[in-house]
């Protein structure tokens, strides 16, 4: 029989899936979240959600488990978002979190790939040597498409083929990171990668799958597994170091290098303040230096 505790998590987390719109890839991290602070606490009641025994559990995270500031300020917040819920609804008298610090998170350049590396890297993707046709076309649109549009890993596995206008060059990513909707430009070339690579697709076998990025087996999605094991392999193969996020990054940079404004970048990533886009001034040196040459003042 699940404990207290449990019991009105659970009750919380369809609250934010039904009311709050709230994806289950967000739910799915108060969940583990959870179960994190009743593995190592061993809390079963509400009462056991207290600020010592969080902190106790977010020091131990941080030294034993190397948890990043950024997951430790992560579950933190998921806890505080629990206790909140709990106090509206009068399971708490008080918030027990009120006044927890939050771990600060180092200001760090996001790593990106140079516009020639991406170059390189896509035309190493497109001539590389796959065991079947359609593992090649896939393998190059897959890259293709973190590298022109920055979306993220999950978004691009759950594109439908519904999602892909190509005649408009419309990418739509539904229920994005926080639920959130939006639309994103699909450039000429990308377009001709994508249509190759429907050809393939077109395949019996592919048709009654509603996903864009199919599973070579015909049975869904392109999994997880299977980008990694396509990252690692262009990966070792051309010397280029990346990983999907690192490309979305790549994205973001090249796109302010080329003269995009911030406000529309911010759109374009589907980040909720602008803030988290402005990152990417520091990554971008080219765009800097371009900035710099505004300077009006003159020495004759």
């Amino acid at each position: 029989m699940p404990s207290e505790l449990r019991t009105w998590h659970e009750a919380f987390c369809q609250h934010c899936l039904v009311m709050k719109r709230q994806s289950p890839y967000t739910v799915r991290g108060y969940r583990d979240t959870l179960n994190s602070f009743v593995k190592y606490t061993g809390a079963a009641a509400l009462a056991d959600v207290t600020l010592a025994k969080v902190e106790s559990w977010i020091m131990t995270g941080t030294t034993q488990c190397q948890w990043s500031p950024v997951t430790s300020r992560g579950r933190i917040k998921y806890m505080i978002l629990f206790a909140k819920w709990l106090v509206s609804r009068g399971h708490l008298e008080s918030n027990p979190l009120e006044g927890i610090s939050l771990p600060s998170i180092p200001k760090k350049i996001p790593r990106s790939l140079s516009r020639e590396q991406a170059e390189q890297l896509l035309r190493f993707a497109r001539n590389f040597s796959f065991q079947t046709e359609f593992e090649g076309a896939r393998a190059y649109a897959i890259l293709a498409t973190f590298i022109y549009t920055g979306i993220r890993k999950r978004e691009l596995r759950e594109l439908e083929l519904r999602d892909v206008d190509l005649e408009n060059g419309i990418l739509a990513v539904r229920e994005g990171k926080g639920a959130k909707d939006r639309m994103v430009a699909i450039p000429p070339q990308l377009a001709l990668v994508l249509r190759e690579y429907l050809k393939h697709r077109r395949s019996p076998r592919y048709q009654q799958l509603p996903y864009f990025f199919v599973g070579a087996t015909a049975l869904g999605g392109v999994g997880n597994e299977a980008i990694r094991r396509l990252v690692k392999k262009l990966r070792d193969a051309s010397g280029i170091y990346f990983a999907p996020h690192m490309l979305r990054h790549t994205y973001a940079t090249l796109m302010l290098e080329g003269g995009c404004d911030l406000f529309s970048l911010s759109k374009l990533l589907g980040h909720a303040d602008i803030k988290t886009t402005t990152v990417y001034l520091s990554a971008s040196v080219r765009h800097l230096q371009k900035e710099v040459l505004k300077h009006p003042v003159v020495v004759h």
